[in-house]
């Protein structure tokens, strides 16, 4: 017997948003453009590892445990939206074991740290955090997630909030969110940012501008995800939550027009999950919006068109 877990999304009548507090101040369900990022990590130097063995009280249960740690430095090449971003940080690399009765109980790693990333739009100092680390009890990079939470930017990034999470320590792939309301909005701050370099020559100027409609063409409305939440790339599976999580953005391209943008992070628990999300009209017809099937930790962004104000309710239930 196949356990389905199913998680149904009604959007109704009344706009309620999923509050709580995002990165850089930013609430929770604010409108952000999901953008799909490729990018590069390399190792150009760091500190030699210090590794402290320690032996709990006799008669304990842990038998012998230890601490590593290292300063890794780092280059990081990270294109946003079409303009090439590179930037250097140093961090504090962290990994931690313990035995109980000669067999690993426990082995964790994890690495954080600070970097500026220059671009020719702009600049954005990210806080980095890198965990699953550890595959088992050994080191394994392709798995490692890199969560990334923006601090401060300059140009294009100046005054947008900037999350997301990464997967693959040395070829970090995934999806960032920032919190341009539209791709039109995303396309003047770019140009600004452009503007405002004078090194650049007007046909370079328009070569980024080019590659950024280009890379805008793949990016999609949706909402800033709380600060807490930990999910892989869009699409595929991360750290699953506890509990489901939905986060809803709702803008008005036009008047009596309301779009809304979700983001669904699929809880833990059964493989395959079947997520279902449905409109119900201001007469209770109901439209289907989305029915797929997807693991535990998949982040799901999709839109739905409404007449006016709508609302964002969900039940999780599982039946088998």
């Amino acid at each position: 017997m196949r356990l389905t877990a199913v998680l149904t999304v009604s959007l109704a009548v009344v706009i309620g948003l999923v509050r709580g507090a995002g990165a850089q101040g930013v609430p929770v369900g604010a409108p952000a453009l999901a953008v799909p990022v490729n990018g590069q990590i390399a190792v150009v130097g760091g500190s030699a590892s210090q590794t402290n063995i320690f032996a709990p009280p006799f008669f304990s249960t842990v038998y012998v445990g230890s601490k590593t740690t290292q300063r890794v430095d780092v280059h990081i090449s990270l294109p946003v939206l079409g303009i090439p971003m590179e930037g250097q940080a140093s961090t504090e690399m962290v990994f931690e074991s313990k035995r109980q009765f000669i067999v690993f109980s426990s082995t964790s790693g994890m690495a954080k740290g600070e970097a500026t990333l220059h671009g020719s739009a702009g600049d954005a100092t990210v806080a980095i955090l890198v965990d699953n680390l550890i595959h088992g009890t050994s080191y394994d990079p392709n798995n490692a997630l890199i969560h990334v939470r923006g601090v401060r930017g300059t140009g294009m990034f100046e005054g947008v909030a900037m999350a997301g999470t990464l997967k693959n320590m040395f070829q970090p792939t995934g999806t960032i969110y920032l919190t341009y309301p539209s791709t039109d909005a995303a396309l003047a701050a770019i140009e600004r940012g452009l503007a405002g370099n004078p090194s650049l020559t007007d046909a370079l100027r328009q070569q980024y501008l080019a590659d950024a409609r280009q890379a805008l063409a793949q990016a999609s409305l949706s909402a800033f995800p709380p600060a807490t939440a930990t999910p892989g790339p869009s699409g595929t599976e991360g750290a699953a939550p506890a509990r489901a999580e939905v986060a809803s953005a709702v803008t008005y391209p036009s008047a009596g027009q309301a779009q809304i943008a979700l983001r669904i992070v699929v809880p833990a628990g059964p493989s395959p999950q079947v997520v279902k999300i449905v409109a119900v009209g201001p007469d209770g017809s109901v439209r289907t919006i989305l029915n797929e099937t997807h693991a535990p930790g998949d982040v799901i962004t999709t839109t739905a068109a409404a007449r006016s104000r709508s609302s964002c309710r969900y039940t999780w239930k599982v039946r088998w």
